[in-house]
């Protein structure tokens, strides 16, 4: 009965914490491709395309 709940519990456990870092990671990778778009938008006004 205890190694149920020991199991349980780590499961647990490890669930939360990857949603806690999934949910850290998300907004990181907005900002880190806004530029980028910025970049691509930019260079397609211009004409050139693609050529990075």
């Amino acid at each position: 009965m205890l190694w149920i709940v020991l199991l349980s519990s780590i499961l647990l456990v490890a669930g939360l914490l990857l949603v806690v870092r999934s949910r850290q990671r998300r907004p990181v990778v907005l900002p880190e491709a806004q530029p980028m778009r910025a970049t691509l938008e930019r260079r397609l006004r211009e004409g050139r395309g693609f050529d990075l």
